[in-house]
């Protein structure tokens, strides 16, 4: 299932207009179109150990620049895309234009009407029994499916990371990956600047993430062993599995030791 966005980009014009004239003459001058998918998909029978069940991604057409959302129930669709649309907002002044869907109940309600009104963009579907249509979203499906039970496989881990190895994978990709535009990644057409990529770890290596001073007594130590498991999106820090408590929380890593 899918939903497909177009929407202009004004703030990273001045970087962006060369590469959008030189590809479509003078049909834009001072903005470009940008169209990102959304596939929806249930992982069968194994909860992540955050609790979800299913993950949305979303692809620019443009950047290739990746959105994924882990959600536990179908409900939270609505939710999902509303963040979206208003991080694009923030990026974008003139916002989504146009969404594009298939006809699944996910996006054919009452809740998505009343939001895509809301922000004032027109509701497209796509034609009934036309697989064609759902190529893009579909080969991107199966590209991360296939990146995170690699990383999981490779590592020896359970299945129930396979959301933190898809959001790892969505990560790396949009900061080493390949877009529209020869040269540049996805995160530099998404964000106007060049990537940092030294803070790229290996997932499933030992890692000591800093205690701080206000959650440890004096003689305790400063560095907590853990497992590194991914990143966070607008957060400084790294995500970290903690066997004991089973759970994965946000860290600054005290030292990294990669034993490969």
């Amino acid at each position: 299932m899918q939903f497909e966005v177009i929407m202009p980009n004004e703030a990273n014009r001045q970087h962006i207009q060369l590469e959008v004239l030189a590809a479509v003459a003078d049909t834009l001058k001072t903005w470009h179109e940008k169209m990102a998918h959304q596939n929806f998909r249930h992982v069968k029978q194994t909860i992540s150990v955050g609790g979800s069940r299913y993950f949305l991604l979303l692809k620019d057409d443009f950047s290739h620049f990746r959105t994924i959302y882990f959600i536990a129930k179908k409900a939270e669709v609505k939710r999902c895309i509303e963040d979206f649309l208003r991080k694009v907002e923030k990026h974008c002044p003139r916002g989504v234009q146009t969404l594009r869907t298939d006809n699944g109940l996910e996006f054919i309600n009452w809740h998505i009407e009343n939001l895509i009104h809301q922000f004032g963009i027109r509701h497209q579907r796509t034609i009934a029994h036309s697989p064609e249509q759902n190529g893009s979203v579909e080969r991107e499906n199966r590209m991360i499916g296939e990146a995170a039970r690699t990383i999981i496989h490779a590592k020896g881990f359970e299945l129930r990371f396979w959301a933190e190895a898809a959001n790892t994978a969505v990560h790396v990709l949009n900061c080493t990956g390949t877009s529209s535009v020869k040269g540049l990644t996805p995160y530099e057409l998404w964000h106007g600047r060049k990537p940092d990529i030294r803070h790229l770890k290996i997932f499933g290596e030992e890692v000591y993430s800093h205690i701080p001073k206000a959650k440890r007594q004096k003689l305790n130590p400063k560095g907590q062993r853990g497992i590194f498991v991914g990143y966070e999106e607008n957060v400084k820090g790294y995500r970290i599995w903690y066997e004991y408590f089973a759970i994965a929380q946000l860290y600054e890593l005290h030292r990294y030791n990669d034993f490969s």
